[in-house]
């Protein structure tokens, strides 16, 4: 907020979520349900607080069920938007993010990579997904930050330790990330002391 202007705001679209992080903070009975916010209501707050640009999240945005005519509600509004996601959607919902990734509607996305390594049929389908983006943003793919956060079993699971966790994501995705956005799990406290990740 700006002398009065509102310059961007944070939608949460939805609740729902597939993924099923074990570190999530949103109760499963919430994650569960499917509640979102219409595209009626997205609309008067485009109207009435004049946005010019927003942050979508969910729950997993990409799984509210008019996604795609939220974006295409952004586009007519000219709002641009970046957005929170797993990344784990269809090709039709990657396809339509890179048309507004080239009509510079969709300014940038962060997708979560957390514990992808549980399941590698989900990491397949990310990684697909996140070197389309990639692609579709060219020289400005170094405004797609990965997401991972620490989970909090870190310290009594020895196969959850998280420099080699990275190494190993590096490795899957060798120099197509130019930053890295690590958060500790909001459900405990932890500490890295004395632990060099490197650049």
């Amino acid at each position: 907020n700006c002398y009065g202007l509102v310059i961007m705001i944070i939608l949460y679209i939805n609740d729902e979520c597939a993924k099923g992080c074990s570190f999530c903070f949103i109760p499963d009975g919430v994650k569960a349900k499917s509640r979102e916010m219409s595209v009626e209501n997205i609309e008067k707050l485009i109207d009435k607080l004049d946005l010019k640009h927003v942050q979508i999240q969910g729950g997993e945005p990409t799984q509210h069920s008019k996604f795609l005519n939220i974006l295409q509600l952004l586009a007519i509004k000219g709002v641009t938007f970046n957005m929170l996601s797993n990344i784990l959607f269809s090709d039709r919902i990657c396809n339509e993010l890179i048309s507004y990734i080239h009509l510079g509607v969709c300014t940038n996305i962060s997708p979560n990579a957390a514990e992808l390594d549980k399941n590698q049929k989900q990491f397949k389908l990310w990684k697909k997904n996140y070197l389309k983006l990639h692609e579709a943003f060219g020289n400005n793919a170094s405004t797609m930050s990965l997401m991972w956060t620490i989970p909090k079993d870190l310290r009594k699971n020895n196969k959850l330790n998280c420099l080699e966790y990275i190494e190993w994501l590096r490795s899957e995705i060798p120099e197509n990330f130019k930053s890295l956005r690590i958060g500790l799990d909001l459900c405990g406290t932890y500490i890295i002391n004395n632990r060099k990740i490197g650049r």
